[in-house]
């Protein structure tokens, strides 16, 4: 993981996602303030037109993995850092969204506890080139080495 850098909301956001959103959780009867009711779905309209935005503005990186998420494999994906299923009223915000790689997005899942790309300190965490494994920055103090683990 690399800190991300939010990037703006597209103009479209609003009309396209956001406010048809959060009409269907009106219509639906969902709070915004909770969570959605177990076994609830709601419209993706995060997969239209935003997720072609969001990879154009992080640039095609895995928010997760920072590799290059190629459109034409059918890989990327919207994550809801906070999950849709934890907090209805953030399934379609642009800022709970982070572009993943599909394999990243269904192992995160609704966990909790992930650390988040948006609030990462930089230098946590180094890349083994030769393997691509990544691993703590072995020179991290205790508390951020356990963080970070």
């Amino acid at each position: 993981m690399i800190p991300v850098r939010l990037q703006p909301e597209p103009a479209s956001f609003d009309a396209n996602v956001r406010a048809k959103g959060l009409a269907h959780l009106q219509a639906k009867g969902y709070a915004l303030d909770q969570p959605l009711p177990s076994g609830a779905t709601i419209e993706p309209f995060w997969r239209g037109d935003c997720l072609t935005e969001l990879h154009k503005a992080y640039g095609g990186v895995c928010a997760y993995l920072c590799v290059f998420v190629e459109r034409c494999t059918g890989g990327m994906s919207v994550d809801h850092f906070i999950a849709k299923s934890a907090l209805a009223g953030l399934a379609y915000e642009w800022n709970n969204y982070r572009l993943a790689c599909s394999t990243m997005n269904s192992r995160k899942r609704d966990y909790d506890d992930v650390l988040d790309p948006f609030a990462l300190a930089p230098d946590l965490f180094r890349l083994e080139l030769s393997t691509g494994r990544i691993y703590p920055n072995p020179d991290l103090e205790a508390q951020a080495m356990r963080v970070v683990e």
